[in-house]
């Protein structure tokens, strides 16, 4: 049987397609073999590509009565069902896997257009060819065009592909025939104004925490003058934010940025680890791509200073599935390194395997993460990259989604940080959801403001958002009025346009798979320190992360300790965080304050007065909001909002910032651990599975 439905066709004017495509979780996305990769719609076309130009594909074969796999995986996540978390082995799967001769009928299609096979995916799932971009035409019946997008260019296919003969019907989708690639969510803390990073500080004079433990500080006035003139004077009084940026004291450096055992006691650690639950006998698998040369070192650097174990090569190990890749790209070092930290953070006593895909490119990333599942890798996967689904196309959205309700179906958490910029209107000029954090199999993980003052005493959180504000400029010049910048990142969430909404999620609204499903610290301004060693420094360095980059290898870490704590594999988080109660998961609403930052300015006209919300515009749907006053020295004054992302809204509940809340310490680990069947002797432990 194969898939069929519309192929998805854009016009120049808008990004929707013309015929949204619903879909069940396991259902096909196009016609053929794929459609045409979304962004071309945007993109400026520059031709036909170079010819004698080699690329390598990704042929994904047709899985046998995928709709009985599809109802079987979603009875392993129904309670009461007798196939409830019993998961599915190797052997299992045989069942739905294409046979030898039907790969054999596809290698031979591809090798008659003289195509080079590199690989036969062990379980029949899927063959990877290269040619030239002749030869990939011929066989696919496509054009490869190449296109300049967002400052990049790309080559593409411009028409569906599809093979000819037997082989077409054995094929479920292509991948590879574009390379827009996938973008790393970790988001440097830096300085709005210039856009500079806050300043990194060499590893070499540490001893302990670099930056200000606290991110937040008692409501003050300031008065802001304009150099060399009477007027406009502003007078502001609000909540701060930031340490005093002109102290050079270590530990104090401003703005702030939080350590291990700061986040650990956010998420009620303390008492897990007490009880020696600190994700010991689990295996955290990270993926991420191009590799980092000094990630153990800078990881074990980090440890020293969090008092963390150091990694070695019992509990760490750097595997490439398609071997180093031959093209560096130091933009994802820093990645590596959050990822790697912030999960070892989470859960000290838990084994890490990093996992490097030869390259960004989807078609890497999907045989990556096909491979850390057919080799059953360990209980939980950490995915910290993305981009919107209007850029993407059906093939990619396919392949994605396939590969992980695999996983779901072995009781793999395959988790995924949601992005970085809110609903994406900004960047697309309509809202977006995030890919591949949007297939019902896996758990999407957006992001989180913490440390914020509770009018009656302690620390709060709300959902990641800012707005700012610009108050004066160097040399004291006062903004008159005050200049309103908007948005300036927040975590992404809302509807998939692609996938109707799983079983778990029939409460929500709409009729659209939503996210995310859960939330941790990703705000850049309350972000965690790293270690990383500096491409463009040079050496260690000390430096400050957010993103839900950072969300998700925290959440993996707490996942990992659940599965500990229930003796077995848990499988797929979400479905269990859908039926929490608000003492497991900490429902994360709006946070506002009395003294959130207002004030006045005044010129020659007279006094004005600028409220909270009018500083804080534009709200769009979200109204109650932290505002607070960031000193960046030298005469420049912000005004800095928290819990204000996008057209998407905080909520009490479930809501599109936050998900379902973030974990409640042993609380939401005995919760988990609760939410799945108990070991009956059907249920394999990772080393019977493989």
């Amino acid at each position: 049987m194969t898939h069929s439905m519309t192929l998805l066709k854009l016009t120049v004017s808008t990004l929707l397609p013309l015929a949204v495509v619903t879909l069940s979780p396991g259902a096909a996305v196009a016609q053929s073999h794929g459609g045409v990769p979304s962004f071309t719609a945007h993109a400026l076309d520059q031709g036909h590509a170079n010819a004698n130009e080699e690329m390598g594909v990704t042929v994904w074969m047709e899985l046998h009565n995928k709709a009985a796999l599809d109802k079987k995986v979603e009875a392993l996540y129904t309670p009461g069902s007798p196939m409830y978390h019993k998961w599915l082995s190797a052997q299992d799967l045989k069942a739905y896997a294409p046979t030898e001769e039907e790969m054999e009928t596809v290698r031979k299609e591809l090798t008659s257009h003289n195509l080079s096979i590199l690989e036969t995916e062990p379980n029949h799932l899927a063959i990877r060819a290269r040619g030239t971009v002749s030869q990939i035409e011929e066989a696919f019946n496509t054009q490869i065009h190449q296109f300049h997008y967002r400052n990049r260019a790309y080559h593409a296919n411009v028409a569906a592909p599809r093979l000819a003969g037997k082989a077409s019907a054995l094929v479920s989708t292509v991948t590879g025939l574009n390379n827009f690639g996938v973008h790393p969510y970790a988001l440097r803390q830096a300085d709005p104004r210039t856009g500079r990073p806050t300043a990194a500080v060499p590893l070499a004079k540490a001893n302990g925490i670099y930056f200000a433990s606290q991110c937040f500080y008692h409501a003050r006035a300031v008065t802001l003058t304009t150099q060399g003139a009477s007027l406009p004077v502003g007078v502001f009084f609000g909540n701060v934010y930031g340490a005093d940026p002109n102290n050079t004291k270590q530990g104090t450096l401003s703005p702030c940025g939080y350590s291990a055992a700061q986040v650990q006691s956010t998420y009620g650690l303390d008492q897990a680890y007490k009880q020696k639950l600190n994700g010991a006998g689990q295996t955290i698998v990270i993926i991420d791509a191009y590799g980092s040369p000094t990630i153990t070192e800078d990881a074990n650097a980090f440890s020293a200073l969090n008092k963390l174990p150091q990694l070695n090569a019992k509990n760490f190990q750097v595997i490439y599935p398609e071997g180093q890749p031959f093209l560096p790209n130091t933009g994802w070092i820093p990645e590596i390194s959050l990822d790697v930290e912030w999960a070892h953070a989470m859960a000290p006593g838990a084994n890490i395997k990093l996992l490097i895909a030869a390259s960004a490119q989807d078609n890497d990333f999907q045989y990556t993460l096909l491979y850390a599942i057919t080799h059953h890798l360990g209980s939980v996967i950490s995915n910290s990259y993305g981009y919107p689904e209007l850029e993407s196309g059906p093939a990619v959205l396919e392949a994605y989604n396939e590969v992980i309700e695999l996983g779901a179906a072995a009781g793999i958490a395959v988790n995924f940080a949601t992005g970085d910029s809110g609903d994406n209107v900004a960047m697309l000029g309509q809202p977006s959801a995030s890919v591949p954090s949007d297939s019902p199999y896996a758990t999407a993980v957006g992001g989180t403001s913490v440390g914020l003052p509770k009018s009656g005493g302690g620390n709060g959180q709300t959902g990641w958002g800012n707005n700012l504000t610009y108050l004066s400029f160097a040399m004291n010049g006062v903004f008159d009025p005050p200049l309103n910048v908007g948005n300036y990142g927040g975590a992404g969430g809302g509807p998939s346009i692609y996938f109707r909404k799983p079983a778990y999620q029939k409460s929500l609204p709409g009729t659209m798979r939503q996210q995310p499903d859960v939330s941790a610290l990703a705000d850049p301004f309350t972000g965690t320190e790293i270690v990383v060693t500096d491409p463009n420094l040079g050496g260690q360095y000390v430096e400050v992360y957010g993103g839900t980059s950072l969300a998700a290898p925290i959440f993996s870490g707490i996942w990992a300790i659940a599965n500990q704590k229930a003796g077995h594999w848990l499988g797929q988080a979400a479905p269990i965080i859908a039926k929490m109660n608000s003492h497991e998961i900490t429902d994360i609403v709006p946070v506002s304050s009395p003294e959130d930052v207002a004030g006045t300015v005044f010129d020659s006209s007279g006094p004005t007065y600028y409220s909270p919300s009018a500083l804080a515009n534009p709200l769009q749907n979200q109204t109650e909001f932290f505002s607070a006053l960031w000193d960046l020295a030298n005469g420049q004054y912000l005004d800095l909002t928290f819990g204000t992302d996008t057209s998407l809204t905080i909520t009490p509940g479930w809501d599109n910032v936050t998900g379902y809340g973030t974990p409640n310490g042993m609380a939401f680990i005995n919760a988990a651990a609760k939410g799945a069947a108990k070991d009956d002797g059907n249920q394999k432990n990772a080393d019977d599975r493989k």
